[in-house]
């Protein structure tokens, strides 16, 4: 309940950051800056994932060893990120130098900040699977609401001084890189850097698996923000913009229904190596998506105007596009749930059934990408396709992989 409390805040001031970046950039700049952040937000996908997989490793070590004998999976977390990721961010960096006319991406500022803000969202992230690990559960909301705000005002800062989508990424690289080094500096005060230095965890621990588990859920994050990506590659700048704002909504309704995975994902993977999923868990967790996504959507739908000018802060009104973008984030928090229950079972490639329907919602979206209601229709319709595709090729119950 505790955590609960600090992470509302902190999805309202990302809600609000989102919402204020819009007004102080315009139309045109923030549909740039948000097509930047749906890169970086799939960049990211595999934080998910690792940290879930990290921190289950430090809380083993933390019942057997004590705090001593978890530090080291934390240790060799950020000996990962930096050289790993370091190393992924150095390529992107020279891919989209290469590419970037050809993808439409105009700054230089922005080809070296997209991979800069990846690397420092995922040493942030470490600090929350080193705390979710030690079951610091306070310590982790107040660390995440910390962070959220601080990026909220570093952000802010650089788009009001210098009114360009770069300055807001490099308010968030800023965030990410200051909250990662105060706690990482409290770390090795009490250690010493010697705990960095030894690679035998690597050696001892089993890691297997990890780079599949984060793949598979990063198709899953493809297929969320697909529809920012096409109409970044091949929307007019205006209409980008406008689209852009409308799904500041459809996505902050999908992360509305993050504690849902932060507690049905566990029970998933514990029942699964017991004996099998069990039928009124993956009901549950279904009933209460849907009835939060959808009690969303129909607050949106019901009250556009409102959602509109209060929310939003749209000087016009494009009803039946709001409602369209809305009305996407409820197959979407579906498909989250069938794909996170695949991947508790141990199926870590069953993401990749997706990657035809991928293929068919780009040109799909492709061919509508001039009507921009019919593109935000047309993507909540190739959405349902996805999550009736995935049911048919899966089952949620039954045992998975041991």
């Amino acid at each position: 309940m505790g955590l609960l409390v600090l992470v509302l805040p902190a999805y309202a001031v990302n809600f609000a950051f989102l919402v204020i970046s819009g007004r102080l950039l315009g139309i045109t700049a923030f549909g740039i800056f948000y097509s930047a952040l749906s890169i970086i937000n799939i960049l990211i996908a595999p934080a998910v994932i690792t940290n879930l997989f990290f921190a289950r490793k430090i809380t083993l070590s933390t019942v057997k060893g004590g705090y001593d004998a978890a530090l080291p999976h934390f240790a060799a977390y950020v000996r990962y990120i930096l050289v790993w990721g370091g190393l992924a961010g150095a390529g992107l960096f020279f891919v989209l130098l290469i590419t970037g006319s050809a993808l439409g991406v105009e700054s230089l500022a922005l080809i070296i900040l997209i991979p800069a803000v990846t690397v420092s969202i995922y040493l942030a992230e470490s600090i929350r699977a080193l705390f979710q690990g030690l079951k610091k559960i306070l310590s982790l909301g107040f660390y995440t609401l910390f962070w959220t705000i601080l990026r909220f005002l570093l952000g802010l800062f650089g788009i009001f001084v210098v009114a360009l989508p770069w300055a807001g990424l490099f308010g968030i690289f800023a965030a990410g890189l200051t909250v990662f080094c105060l706690i990482f500096f409290l770390v090795i005060k009490k250690t010493g850097m010697r705990l960095f230095r030894n690679g035998d965890v690597e050696k001892h621990a089993n890691y297997t698996g990890i780079v599949s588990f984060s793949a598979s859920y990063t198709v899953f994050v493809l297929t969320m923000y697909l529809d920012n990506i096409i109409a970044y590659l091949f929307m007019g700048r205006t209409d980008l913009g406008l689209y852009s704002a409308a799904c500041i909504l459809s996505k902050s309704i999908i992360l509305l229904t993050n504690p849902i995975v932060q507690v049905f994902f566990p029970v998933i993977v514990e029942q699964n190596v017991k004996k099998a999923v069990q039928p009124d868990t993956v009901i549950k967790s279904f009933l209460i998506t849907l009835l939060l996504s959808g009690a969303a959507v129909a607050v949106v739908c019901f009250s556009p105007k409102m959602v509109c000018q209060y929310l939003l802060g749209l000087p016009e009104c494009n009803i039946p596009l709001l409602r369209g973008v809305a009305a996407s984030a409820v197959p979407i928090c579906i498909l989250r749930i069938i794909v996170l229950i695949q991947l508790g079972k141990g199926y870590n490639y069953h993401t990749f059934l997706l990657l035809p329907v991928i293929l068919l919602i780009s040109v799909f979206l492709f061919l509508l990408s001039d009507t921009i209601v019919w593109y935000a229709w047309g993507y909540c319709l190739m959405c349902w396709i996805a999550v009736f595709y995935s049911v048919l090729k899966t089952w949620p119950f039954g045992p998975g992989q041991r």
